[in-house]
Order: C-alpha cells, then sequence, then structure tokens
C-alpha cells in the first residue's frame, strides 16, 4: 500500500514539473504534493471509552493548494485522499441491546478483535504561521466523506464523514523537501444517515514528507 502512494507521488510530481515548464501560470503548477502515513488510539487521555477499542493506520496523499497571504499568515486548501485500516473491538457486550434484531449474533461478531478498511476523501482549510526560516507551525481543519466495509455496534457499514482537528509543524529539511508532523483529533460518524451512529475518536499522530517547488 505504501509502495502504490509513492509511486502515485512521483508520477504526480513529474506531471507537475511538466506543467511548469509548458504552463508556469496554470492552476496545476500553483499545486505542491506530500504523502503522510500516521497512528491513531482511541485508547488516550482525551476519550479513552471502556466499550470499545479502535486503533487505525493512515496512509494519505497531501495535494496542497495555495490561496493569499495576509500579514505573517499563509492560507491553503488541502485535498487528501486517504487508505485506512482500522482494528474494532466491542468489550462491553451489553452495548448491543436485546431489542436488537439478532443480536447474540452480534454480539458474539462485534465482541471479536475485526480488521477494517477506510476509504475518505477529506478536503481542509489550513492556516499557516511561520516560527522562524525553517520552520512553520499550522491549524487544519478538514472533513470529508469515506466509505466502511464493515459494520461495528457503533457504526453502520458504508458511507459516513471523517472531521479531523489538527496542529502541525513544517520543517524544511531541503530546498524543495519539507518534514510534516502533525497531531489530530478524528472523529468519524454518518451524521444519523444510517443506523448505529455511535462513531468513533482517536488521537492520531502524523508524519509525512511534502515537495515544494
Amino acid at each position: 500500500m505504501k509502495k502504490a502512494i509513492l509511486s502515485i507521488l512521483f508520477i504526480l510530481l513529474s506531471i507537475t514539473i511538466n506543467a511548469q515548464d509548458s504552463a508556469k501560470t496554470s492552476l496545476f503548477s500553483k499545486l505542491s504534493f506530500g504523502v503522510n502515513i500516521g497512528w491513531g488510539h482511541e485508547d488516550n487521555f482525551l476519550f479513552n471509552d471502556p466499550d470499545y477499542s479502535y486503533d487505525v493506520t493512515f496512509h494519505k496523499l497531501q495535494i496542497y493548494y495555495p490561496l493569499k497571504s495576509k500579514g505573517n499568515h499563509s492560507y491553503e486548501l488541502l485535498f487528501q485522499p486517504e487508505i485506512n485500516t482500522a482494528k474494532h473491538q466491542l468489550h462491553n457486550y451489553f452495548f448491543v441491546t436485546p431489542d436488537e434484531p439478532d443480536y447474540l449474533e452480534k454480539r458474539a461478531l462485534f465482541t471479536q478483535r475485526r480488521t477494517f478498511t477506510e476509504y475518505v476523501f477529506n478536503i481542509g482549510f489550513l492556516v499557516r504561521k511561520p516560527i522562524y526560516h525553517k520552520l512553520d507551525s499550522y491549524l487544519l481543519l478538514s472533513i470529508g466523506p469515506s466509505i466502511i466495509n464493515k459494520a461495528s455496534e457503533r457504526l453502520a457499514k458504508g458511507f459516513a464523514f471523517s472531521d479531523n482537528l489538527a496542529l502541525g509543524l513544517n520543517y524544511d529539511i531541503q530546498q524543495h523537501i519539507t518534514l510534516d508532523l502533525r497531531g489530530v483529533l478524528r472523529h468519524v460518524s454518518n451524521a444519523d444517515l444510517q443506523l448505529p451512529n455511535g462513531g468513533y475518536n482517536t488521537l492520531n499522530f502524523e508524519i509525512g514528507l511534502r515537495y515544494k517547488k
């Protein structure tokens, strides 16, 4: 999976370089790209719900589009397709109540530790502030649709939303390469479009590299 994401990044970077040669002022020439990987857990000092465990690994492609700057702040749009692997387990089987259809079968299934796959496309707004010439801090808010391939006692299979609030640091390690470190609060639910909709909450850490022209 990581190799596939890196291959996509290199292809997009090649396209960007060619686009710069032929159209310096084009929309595409303003884009920059990165890849992030990350890890998140429900068991942390902010959430730690004893009813369930939920651990997730992230693989993200980052596509940045710069907006206008104001003072010492700059603004960007972030388009973020991602493929995530989550491991979930119900610990309190009474969470599935006897009034639910097939509740005994659901208790037996959900109390196993199972692996889910999430397909997500987040769109975010990023505010950046320099700390010194090689180090920036930023605040990121993002939301986007996702598809989850399995149901649990907390969330139905299929469509959901991924909401994220992140604080990050960028450090320029070379002229065109930036190290990205990011802490994220994440909530996944489906806005009551399906039941159940208890959702998942995690505290995440991400690390990645960004190519800047």
